[in-house]
C-alpha cells in the first residue's frame, strides 16, 4: 500500500492547541486492529478491538483544531511457545500513542491537503470494511514497538522483537507481518486481555517509584542509552 501524506499533518495534530469555539464535528470510529507474525513458518494472529473520536473544532486563532481521545488496548499474539505472547504495543519507541495513525493510513485517509476532512473521510469507512497493510509500508513515524518478555512474570525482562531477537530468546524464526484493520459496531466490546496476561502491569509503580516506567531503577542517563524497560511504561500497553 501507498505511504500517505497523514504523517506531517499529525505532527501538528499531535502538537493541538487548546481548542475553544463552537459547531465542533467529531467521528467516533470501533474498530478491530489485527496483527500477524510469522513463526517459523506458522502464521500467528492477534487482535483487539479498540475506539478513537476525532474531534474537529473551530478555533477564533487558527481556524481549525483537532483533539483525539484513543482508548483500548494493544494486541496480544499468542506465539505457541509456552508461556510467551508478542505484544504489538499502542506506542512507538519515543511513547507517542501510534494505533490511530496506523488505522488511517491503511484506510487511505489523506491528511495532507489544506482543509482536509478529517472526519467526512473517518464517517466514510463503513462497517465491516476492511484493509491490510504490510509491516515495511508502516510509516516509520508510525511503527508500533512490538516486544515479548524473556520471562512474562519479569518486567524487566522485555525486548524488542526482531527475526535476529526470537532466534536468540526463543530459537525460532519469526516477523512481524503485516496489521489488518475493520470497522466494527459500536457496540463491540473494547478488548480486555493483557491485565489478565500481565497482570503486574496493575502494580507499577514497582517499589514506590514514581515512574510508571516497567524497571524503575536507574542510573537513566540519556533516554537513547536506557534499556528498554527503563523507558516503556504501562500506557504502552493500554489506555
Amino acid at each position: 500500500m501507498t505511504v500517505r501524506s497523514i504523517f506531517p499533518a499529525a505532527a501538528c495534530l499531535l502538537a493541538a492547541l487548546t481548542l475553544a469555539g463552537c459547531g465542533s464535528e467529531s467521528a467516533t470510529i470501533r474498530y478491530r486492529a489485527t496483527a500477524t507474525m510469522v513463526i517459523d513458518g506458522e502464521v500467528r494472529e492477534g487482535s483487539a478491538v479498540r475506539e478513537t473520536r476525532f474531534t474537529s473544532t473551530p478555533n477564533s486563532l487558527t481556524g481549525f483544531g483537532m483533539a483525539v481521545a484513543d482508548d483500548g488496548e494493544g494486541i496480544v499474539v499468542e506465539t505457541g511457545l509456552e508461556d510467551h505472547a508478542i505484544y504489538v504495543l499502542l506506542n512507538r519507541r519515543s511513547g507517542n500513542k501510534v494505533m490511530h495513525f496506523v488505522m488511517m493510513q491503511c484506510f487511505g485517509i489523506d491528511s495532507g491537503l489544506p482543509d482536509y476532512d478529517w472526519i467526512g473521510a473517518l464517517r466514510d469507512i463503513s462497517l465491516g470494511e476492511t484493509c491490510s497493510i504490510g509491516a515495511e509500508s508502516i510509516h516509520k513515524l508510525a511503527r508500533p514497538l512490538v516486544v515479548a518478555f524473556h520471562s512474562e512474570s519479569v518486567p524487566a525482562s522485555i525486548f524488542e522483537v526482531t527475526p535476529k531477537s526470537l532466534k536468540g530468546a526463543f530459537n525460532v524464526d519469526g516477523y512481524f507481518r503485516e496489521m489488518t484493520f475493520e470497522r466494527v459496531p459500536d457496540d463491540t466490546p473494547l478488548t480486555k486481555a493483557i491485565d489478565q496476561r500481565l497482570p503486574w502491569l496493575n502494580d507499577i509503580p514497582f517499589e514506590g517509584s514514581s515512574y510508571r516506567v516497567l524497571d524503575p531503577s536507574g542510573p537513566f542517563g540519556a533516554r537513547s542509552k536506557a534499556r528498554l524497560a527503563q523507558t516503556v511504561t504501562d500506557y504502552y500497553f493500554r489506555d
